[in-house]
């Protein structure tokens, strides 16, 4: 659930420095918050609700808000999205092989 928030905040302030059409990332903003807040719930259901995961959501707001308000510079933002996207193919290419392997979808 982090990294997929973390990722997302990242996504987020992307594309608003880059002045992206909301239209186009509207999701993204709304999926933000709803992740923030999922990592509350899944931390109070294991039973670590505690001041390390406010403050870990505390810091990702921070962090998103600075990358969106341009007072990190737009080519770290850059870089964190393009780092962002390699993950994530990194993430699916074990997949893409089995299902390749497999003569498969993945369904």
């Amino acid at each position: 659930i982090w990294t997929q928030t973390v990722s997302m905040g990242v996504q987020l302030a992307y594309n608003v420095v880059r002045r992206t059409p909301v239209t186009t990332y509207a999701e993204i903003a709304i999926l933000f918050p709803q992740l923030l807040l999922l990592t509350l719930v899944v931390a109070w259901a294991d039973g670590n609700l505690g001041p390390r995961v406010w403050l870990a959501d505390l810091c990702l707001c921070v962090g998103v808000t600075a990358m969106a308000l341009g007072w990190v510079s737009s080519t770290f933002t850059t870089a964190a999205y393009t780092a962002n996207a390699l993950f994530g193919l990194v993430a699916v290419l074990p997949q893409v092989i089995i299902n390749y392997k497999n003569k498969s979808t993945g369904q």
